[in-house]
């Protein structure tokens, strides 16, 4: 019999249905995150400061002892032992705990970018007999780091701030802190100052409102005082000098990766940090979006064709690019998994939390974002009106949509309440 080891027991039952759907006969087990850590602090916890390795890692707790001996007989019974935690340096890190305990000839590990029939058998055709050694020891460092950089800092935390409950000062609180307080440090020092301008509102014959800038030169006019900004001569008419105008167009933003997700869903759906990332863990658990920790934008060409079968579908030809729209990468993106995107192809009506749950409002944002990622440029019409009244030369600027295009896809989902 083959084993499947996954890292949450959240996806041991599509998991397994997908698996069987696929002729592989196997058990699936979790290991409920990481079974192994560092020792604790009182134990002495020997690190190597030159190769940043411990002498040892240790069961996490007693239940993480009787998960080990139950993963431990489970692979010394098994045929064969897939190894498919989660496709991230903590996911190979969790996997290179368990490692050890399987013979080479029975080891291989696999990664499921989406817990779809599709994800799991690409996940199973594609493992491989060998782990990403880098990426493990990567998670490794990581971790070591924490236990010298935090572990002090979160005593004096645990200290000071007794009243607050689940604080920790590792690696990235402690880089979080120092950039508050050096924000602070600059906000101490800063002499704010106050300086005024002086805008026309107008009123065309056609009834239209506007407002216009006073000019000083050709950049807008600063005075120190207000009294120096009522000086200005209040016209009681003024004659449109000149007008310009530029048609722009406007690309869509990329899909979401895991840091505009969390900007978009706390402004969007007003989630926090932490339920933003449960929601869109929840999804991809659920198998309805993608692998939610990724820094990158690319997405599989099936995706693409999706995307631009539904925009065609929805909202006509017309909102569908001739070419499928690329988008540029962050310098650096390490690029290891797909952006956050719905898994296809999928059934909606089997979607957990309906449109008007949380996590169905999460999967509508998740997808008009894609949509709307691969929908046709926004087109505008900027316009620049100089103004003069009297001796002044005023600037007006304005807006004029002519199509609509990305923006009708990625209209707001409803916001949700807490």
């Amino acid at each position: 019999m083959q084993l499947l080891i996954l890292e949450s027991p959240n996806k041991v039952r599509d998991v397994q249905k997908y698996a069987e759907q696929l002729g592989h006969a196997c058990t699936v087990m979790a290991t409920c995150g990481h079974i192994l850590d560092l020792p604790p602090m009182n134990r002495g916890a020997r690190i190597d400061l030159t190769t940043f390795t411990a002498a040892e890692l240790v069961p996490r707790d007693a239940s993480g002892e009787a998960r080990m001996a139950s993963l431990r007989k489970a692979i010394s019974q098994a045929t064969k032992v897939i190894v498919a935690t989660d496709p991230d340096r903590e996911g190979e890190a969790i996997a290179a705990e368990i490692w050890p305990w399987i013979p080479p000839d029975k080891a291989f590990r696999a990664t499921f970018e989406e817990i779809t029939l599709r994800g799991v058998d690409h996940g199973l055709r594609t493992m491989a007999p060998a782990l990403n050694t880098a990426a493990a020891d990567a998670a490794t460092a990581r971790r070591v780091i924490d236990r010298l950089a935090g572990w002090h800092a979160t005593s004096l935390v645990f200290d000071k701030l007794r009243h607050l409950k689940g604080l920790s000062a590792g690696r990235l609180q402690s880089a979080a802190l120092r950039l508050v307080v050096d924000r602070f440090r600059e906000n101490q020092t800063f002499t704010p100052s106050t300086t005024y301008g002086v805008r026309l509102k107008l009123r065309t014959d056609g009834g239209h409102d506007a407002t216009a800038r006073l000019l000083g030169g050709e950049a807008p006019r600063i005075f120190a005082t207000a009294d120096e900004a009522r000086d200005v001569p209040r016209p009681t008419s003024a004659v449109v000098a000149e007008v310009a105008s530029e048609r722009k167009s406007q690309k869509p933003s990329p899909p979401f990766e895991a840091t505009s997700w969390h900007q978009v869903a706390q402004k969007a759906l007003r989630l926090s940090v932490k339920e933003a990332a449960a929601v869109a863990q929840s999804l991809f658990e659920q198998g309805q979006t993608t692998y939610p920790r990724t820094d990158t934008v690319r997405v599989s060409v099936d995706a693409i064709t999706w995307a631009r079968e539904e925009i065609a579908r929805r909202f006509g030809t017309a909102y569908l690019p001739a070419t499928p729209v690329e988008h540029r990468e962050r310098g650096n993106a390490q690029g290891a998994h797909e952006a956050i995107r719905p898994t296809v192809p999928h059934d909606a009506s089997e979607m957990v939390g309906r449109r008007d749950g949380p996590l169905g409002r999460a999967y509508a944002l998740v997808e008009a974002r894609f949509l709307a990622s691969q929908a046709a440029s926004r087109i505008v019409e900027e316009r620049v009106a100089l103004v003069t009244a009297g001796s002044e030369r005023y600037r007006a600027t304005g807006q004029v949509e002519i199509f609509d295009g990305w923006k009708r896809p990625s209209s707001r989902p409803t916001r949700c309440r807490r």
